[in-house]
């Protein structure tokens, strides 16, 4: 049978069933449980294949007893298991730390997200907003235009209706300035049996 082995790749205390470096004395009752429950005698009555893996059992049982149990063994076996388990708490950290720094950069790139998504909406909204108020001022336009053209039309047809009032009321008179002359009093004078006159114009 070889020699058991003195290194950590080996977990002698895992085989005892005990923590890592543990004291003898812990070792000590573990061991003498075990090796109990799988000595061959306690296992004689299993089946073959079962009796296989007790007796495998009580030979790793028994590999690591005899590392544990030898004082100048077990303190090399511990200096090289510390050495493995800082080793291992320093790469645990080590991928704690890049584990941190991953969930990190991804409740970054979502906080960057959620406010690209944020802005969209916003400019959306903005342009919404700027559509509706163009759209709002050009129909105010409009109606400012159509007011300003009844306006107009209003005064246009008062206007002419002014014109077809006067033109009703106006008489034309002419006259042969080589056989009479008037002025404006004696047209008045004249013309003042048929009705009010407002005013008189005269052209050559």
């Amino acid at each position: 049978m070889p020699p058991p082995s003195n290194t950590p790749d080996v977990d002698h205390y895992a085989v005892l069933g005990v923590d890592p470096l543990s004291a003898l004395p812990v070792v000590s009752k573990s061991y003498k449980k075990l090796a109990l429950k799988y000595h061959p005698d306690k296992t004689a009555k299993l089946k073959e294949a079962e009796q296989k893996v007790a007796t495998d059992r009580f030979i790793q049982i028994k590999e690591s007893w005899a590392v544990l149990s030898d004082e100048k063994a077990k303190a090399d076996y511990d200096d090289k298991l510390r050495g493995k388990l800082a080793r291992a708490e320093s790469e645990r950290k080590r991928f704690g730390d890049q584990d941190t720094d991953r969930a990190r950069m991804k409740k970054e790139l979502e906080r960057r997200e959620m406010e690209s998504q944020n802005q969209k909406h916003q400019t959306s909204k903005t342009g919404w907003m700027g559509a509706k108020k163009s759209a709002e001022a050009m129909q105010k336009e409009a109606e400012q235009m159509k007011e300003s053209y009844a306006t107009l039309q209003k005064i246009k047809q008062t206007k002419a209706q002014e014109k077809r009032e006067k033109d009703r009321r106006t008489v034309k008179v002419k006259w042969k300035k080589s056989k009479v002359s008037h002025s404006e009093d004696t047209l008045i004078s004249l013309l003042r049996p048929y009705g009010d006159v407002e005013s008189v114009e005269m052209s050559d």
